[in-house]
């Protein structure tokens, strides 16, 4: 049996391009077994709130200059996977005039105890993965 690596379980600081050198302990790193499709690679990642609207950073540890805005299913649609709670949709930030939007096809499920995390592609699902949705209700006084 060999012993385990006194610095396995310290925090590790990665210098992100949206928040500067983050700092994450352990317990706070969500993995993504498979990855994100598209970012097979990258599966590290920590979960920061951006706003008490539902809406969160998921950034990633082993890509720093990676990171996705996600938003509570329900507060796109309030029947948009409200039998799972804790659903959140990936974000398209808006462009011009345009709204941004949430895919609800495709809903990320992380389970912050475990610490695992992984995104659920529903063909068959009624939901599309472009969502128009009102962003700025969701920032509250930040976006002001």
């Amino acid at each position: 049996m060999s012993a385990v690596p006194q610095d396995k379980f310290l925090a590790e600081t990665v210098a992100t391009r949206l928040f500067g050198p983050l700092t994450v302990s352990p317990d706070e790193t969500v993995v993504f077994p498979r990855g994100l499709p598209g970012f097979d690679q990258s599966r590290r990642f920590v979960l920061l709130p951006a706003s008490q609207g539902g809406l969160y950073w998921l950034q990633c540890l082993d890509t720093p200059e990676l990171a996705f805005m996600l938003v509570e299913t329900v507060r796109v649609s309030e029947n948009a996977w409200a039998q799972t709670p804790g659903a959140l949709a990936i974000v398209t930030l808006p462009s011009g005039d345009q709204p941004a939007t949430a895919n609800l096809r495709a809903p990320v499920l992380i389970d912050l105890v475990a610490g695992l995390g992984r995104q659920a592609i529903m063909a068959d699902s009624d939901y599309g993965t472009a969502h128009p949705f009102d962003l700025s209700s969701l920032l509250g006084d930040s976006a002001k």
